[in-house]
């Protein structure tokens, strides 16, 4: 068997990007993996290209760290020989759209100390719960076991070349069919922002309809991949796109009620760099990139042009290890705001949790997120932020790729439903005045504003007229007020991991 580091993802570890692995045999048909850089217990994501394979029965063994801190996750195979290619990923309709009853695979493990920021993920006599993934082109591995410092694997492959990963992954390449397999598609319009420093395109998906119906609609925002690395995240954006760009009578109905906007890769230049963190903190001034100039000038001139963007979902991953579907880590600590943000996220978890996924009832932490594309539109537009983690790894029920698709599916309802809601017209009404001070603004700063700069040009109309005080933010998260660390109140926030 050959293992090569794969071409679109490698090992990731955060902060940092990507570490090279080291690939030993132990015996014929058996196999030893570490990574060559020192990383830390929380690296997110493995990608490797097998060769070799056919007819043989393989073992695995990731080795050290970050593996030996990812409890027992179950890794994924596919039968994949171009991970940009749309086929690799694609399977026979589901015939339920939730998450059916699992299977489980025992998994062995040695005795190790619990992790404490880990509580809900016992390393000693866990099971996996393994969904079916017999028409779907990514599987399970068939065998797992932990021991001290190693995460074993086991397969019996039937063809020669498959890719190993702890989350399916999805690639620019990839994003970029996918996005252009919808152009013609009635539903749903394609567009692109304009290109990224390294060339790529920095596309997102609009649901169709008239100047004037945006104008009018509530607007959701939804993106994956701030932190370039987190490929759940694409996925749950894609199975959003899959569902508005659809002809299911519900989407009809929400395409009438609202206006979507999804970006399923917002870094692609990351994604291929293989870092983590990339445009991540480029909507604060004095840290602009190209790339997020270009993002900031399409929103600024959607909102020039009077149309609504209501709600920002901003899509990540956890560690492999965390003990949940989805969780909110995050909500804006000033009480109206918070109050809007708990009303938003009772909502989409209601749409997740009736469709079978596991969800955390209340957040990590309260603070904002100003650097960030989310938290800047909150600041300069009013937009109401919810950051969200989403998981396919948790110990307790982990997700085939059918099913993580299918939160973008809830996450759509459930934001549509809140926005028809009194909380959500109460937001509305809120964004509006926030725009009416803004517009204020721009017109009592005229001529004292950076040209070519929307990022700084917009924040300094939010300090300059003391838009409202709920959506102004400091260029970094404070610490929770007195009385609302909700964090310390969740068993299973990753310690540490702001996000």
């Amino acid at each position: 068997m050959a293992a090569t580091q794969a071409d679109a993802g490698h090992f990731l570890a955060p902060p940092g990007g990507c570490s090279e692995v080291k690939v030993t045999t132990v015996a014929p048909d058996h196999y030893k993996v570490e990574s060559t850089q020192q990383v830390g217990t929380g690296g997110y994501y493995l990608l490797l290209k097998l060769t070799g394979l056919k007819g043989r029965a393989v073992t695995i063994d990731l080795c050290g760290a970050p593996f030996d801190g990812w409890g027992c996750p179950v890794g994924q195979y596919g039968y994949v020989s171009d991970l940009g290619q749309l086929a690799g990923f694609e399977s026979p309709p589901e015939p339920a759209t939730q998450p059916a009853a699992a299977a489980s695979l025992p998994v062995s493990s040695a005795s190790a100390p619990v992790r404490p920021e880990y509580r809900a993920r016992p390393r000693t006599g866990d099971l996996a719960a393994l969904p079916d993934t017999s028409r779907q082109a990514w599987h399970f591995f068939s065998g797992v076991h932990r021991e001290p410092g190693t995460l074993a694997l086991k397969q019996t492959f039937t063809e020669d070349t498959a890719y190993l990963a702890f989350r399916v992954p999805y690639t620019p390449e990839y994003n970029q069919n996918y996005l252009a397999r919808l152009l013609g598609n009635p539903n749903v319009e394609v567009i692109e922002i304009g290109k990224s420093n390294a060339g790529r395109p920095l596309q997102l998906v609009k649901t169709r309809g008239t100047s004037e119906d945006e104008t009018r609609k509530p607007c959701v925002l939804i993106y994956a991949r701030e932190h370039c690395d987190e490929q759940d995240s694409s996925w749950i954006a894609q199975g959003a796109i899959d569902f508005l760009a659809s002809n299911d009578p519900q989407a009809q109905a929400l395409r009438e009620q609202c206006t979507f906007l999804v970006v399923p890769l917002l870094d692609p230049d990351g994604a291929v760099a293989g870092v983590h963190a990339h445009i991540i903190s480029g909507f604060g001034p004095g840290d602009e990139t190209p790339d997020s100039l270009l993002y900031a000038a399409w929103f600024k001139k959607w909102v020039d042009e009077g149309k609504r963007l209501d709600i920002a979902l901003n899509l990540h991953n956890p560690p492999l290890s965390a003990a949940f579907h989805v969780a909110c880590p995050m909500m804006e600590p000033e009480l109206e705001r918070l109050g809007d943000c708990m009303a938003l996220h009772a909502s989409v978890r209601g749409a997740l949790t009736a469709a079978g996924y596991q969800v955390r009832n209340t957040p990590w932490t309260t603070g904002h997120l100003t650097p960030r594309l989310c938290g800047w539109l909150a600041k300069c537009f009013g937009t109401l932020p919810l950051p969200y983690e989403v998981n396919s790894a948790t110990p307790k029920r982990q997700l085939n790729l059918a099913e993580v698709r299918g939160i973008g599916r809830a996450m759509v309802l459930g934001s549509a439903q809140f926005v028809s809601s009194d909380p959500g017209k109460t937001l509305l009404a809120q964004v509006d005045e926030v725009r009416q001070r803004r517009s204020a603004g721009w017109t009592a700063m005229a001529g004292r504003l950076p040209a070519g700069n929307p990022i700084a040009a917009e924040v300094l109309v939010a300090q300059n007229v003391s838009l409202a005080a709920k959506t102004i933010g400091p260029a970094s998260a404070p610490a929770p007020p007195p009385g609302k660390n909700i964090r310390a109140e969740v068993s299973d926030a990753p310690a540490g991991d702001t996000r």
